[in-house]
């Protein structure tokens, strides 16, 4: 099995943990945050779609990962800002995981296909 099939076999994977353990969550949901300062519900399933299209972005790009953390950190600032990126709710939040975890597939899918032939 090559290391691209291998990427989507734990892509795939990892994408139905996280379906299995995001489907229950409702818009209502998208303000609660365990503790005071900490991302709320709905920027931790934004977050998770912001980690793939970095990860994407470096794994497929010639100059690989952008080490950035400062870049990184002004885009997702900390979660009490007012400002913080994935504040939409959650039904955005799904939407663009569900986006990401698409492209993600996508491209392990075409990385798996060139190297067959």
């Amino acid at each position: 099995m090559s290391l691209a099939e291998q990427g989507l076999m734990q892509l795939q994977t990892v994408h139905e943990f996280f379906n299995r353990s995001t489907r229950n969550l409702k818009e209502e949901h998208s303000t609660f945050a365990p503790a005071e300062g900490t991302m709320t519900a709905a920027q931790q399933v934004a977050h998770v779609a912001h980690t793939i299209d970095w990860f994407m972005e470096g794994a497929f790009r010639p100059e690989g990962f952008d080490q950035n953390c400062i870049y990184f950190f002004q885009i997702a600032p900390k979660p009490s800002s007012q400002s913080f990126l994935f504040s939409a709710g959650m039904s955005s939040a799904v939407s663009r995981s569900a986006r990401a975890f698409s492209v993600a597939h996508s491209a392990f899918n075409c990385s798996s296909r060139s190297r067959e032939g």
